[in-house]
C-alpha cells in the first residue's frame, strides 16, 4: 500500500486508483478462496468483471462525482473522472 501514496496526480485520481486496487485485491482473494475451499475453477474474466462492477459502485455511490457512467467505466476508461 505504501506505493499508492507515491502516485502522482490529484487526490481524486489517487483515490480512484486506490479503490480499483482495493477491489482487485478483494476479488483475487475471493477467487482464491473459491478455488481452494469450494473447488471451483478460476475464471479470470469473471474476476475482472467483478472488479469493474464493485469499483464502479464504490466510487459512484461514495463520491461527490455524479458524472460516472457505467458504459464508459465498463471499458475501464476512467480518464473522464479526472476532468
Amino acid at each position: 500500500m505504501d506505493g499508492l501514496t507515491k502516485i502522482k496526480g490529484s487526490a481524486c485520481r489517487k483515490r480512484v486508483i486506490e479503490v480499483i486496487f482495493d477491489a482487485t485485491l478483494w476479488h483475487i482473494w475471493k477467487a482464491r478462496n473459491s478455488v481452494i475451499f469450494e473447488g471451483n475453477q478460476f475464471n479470470a474474466g469473471k474476476v475482472v468483471e467483478d472488479i469493474k462492477e464493485d469499483s464502479f459502485m464504490w466510487i459512484k455511490y461514495r463520491s461527490k462525482s455524479s458524472g460516472l457512467v457505467w458504459e464508459r467505466w465498463r471499458d475501464f476508461n476512467v480518464s473522464h473522472i479526472f476532468l
